[in-house]
């Protein structure tokens, strides 16, 4: 467990149980702000896996990390369960709904317990209580999902401004890469299926359309591709040099991201980066960047759910009308 930067005057100590994944927590730390700046004298601690700890311990709504190292699967959860039950909490959110965060739930000690309302694996039985869906019903998009935890507390489900970070210590690159407002790419994603394959033939286009742009690769190091360093070294590459907060800068000094349906995709629509994503076999509605109707977020969809569909020239045309509208 780590601590940083309690709130004083707590009125309410939260515990919301999100390990993971990337996109997942984005949604979940849109939660925690608004609750954050709804609630102002309440204290938020996050139950988090260690891959996704920096980036959870980097939002300004968080107070508190406890950390799930699953590479440590037995002597880590029990540990962790020792952690949470040492500390008394008001209310707790499971977002995840899962068995592993229903034993968490049940683990903790709170006067409250409130769990999805479509959990799984027996976790809503370590809950007493359940959100109802949104408006939208079981099709609504998942930040409006995770939302509705918001009233079970007495606040209202709604964002409140851009997710703010507490800025990262930059170890991996050198923080000029991203001066002059670069086109950011993140080739890759969670999923085969919702990786589109022609990555590498758009940047070829973009530095030939946009000649004094610089462009900036950024994700794993498990992206398969062919990016050839440009000759007026207008192109870098980041893939696999960045850690999980330091995207944070990487993200919000863009002049566009540009993303699969990916964790990178809905950080830079949380921070307010204008996104162009790359939709194939998910739905863009329940998963595309939030809100959907916000100007600076833009999704292109593939014929048929094949991103093997969505053309160059198409994905070209649309990042061109966007730069210059």
């Amino acid at each position: 467990m780590e601590t940083f930067m309690a709130g004083a005057g707590i009125r309410l100590d939260i515990l919301i149980i999100k390990p993971s994944s990337f996109g997942d927590i984005i949604h979940g730390l849109q939660a925690a702000q608004s609750i954050r700046r709804q609630l102002p004298g309440c204290r938020i601690s996050w139950v988090v896996r260690e891959i996704f700890y920096p980036l959870v311990r980097s939002c300004e709504a968080v107070d508190e990390c406890f950390i799930f190292n699953r590479h440590r699967w037995l002597t880590g959860f029990g540990k962790l369960l020792w952690e949470v039950r040492r500390e008394p909490f008001d209310v707790v959110l499971d977002m995840q709904g899962l068995a592993r965060s229903g034993l968490i739930a049940l683990a903790a000690r709170a006067d409250r317990k409130i769990g999805r309302f479509d959990a799984r694996e027996l976790s809503a039985l370590a809950c007493r209580e359940r959100i109802e869906l949104p408006a939208g019903g079981k099709g609504s998009h998942a930040v409006e999902i995770l939302f509705q935890f918001l009233p079970a507390i007495g606040c209202e489900p709604m964002i409140h401004g851009p997710l703010e970070f507490r800025h990262p210590v930059i170890r991996c690159f050198d923080p000029e890469l991203l001066e002059g407002g670069p086109l950011v790419i993140f080739p890759d994603s969670r999923r085969p299926e919702k990786q589109w394959p022609y990555f590498d033939g758009l940047v070829v286009a973009l530095l030939e359309e946009f000649p004094d742009t610089p462009i900036v690769l950024a994700g794993s190091s498990e992206i398969s591709g062919n990016f050839a360093p440009s000759r007026d070294g207008r192109l870098r590459n980041l893939i696999g040099l960045t850690a999980i907060d330091e995207l944070i800068p990487v993200v919000s000094k863009a002049r566009l991201v540009i993303a699969n349906d990916s964790g990178p995709m809905h950080l830079a629509a949380a921070i307010g980066t204008p996104v162009l994503a790359l939709f194939g076999p998910t739905d863009p509605e329940r998963y595309g960047p939030f809100p959907l109707i916000k100007v600076t977020n833009q999704v292109l969809s593939a014929p048929d759910g094949d991103l093997a569909k969505l053309e160059i020239e198409t994905v070209l045309d649309e990042i061109e009308s966007i730069l210059n509208p």
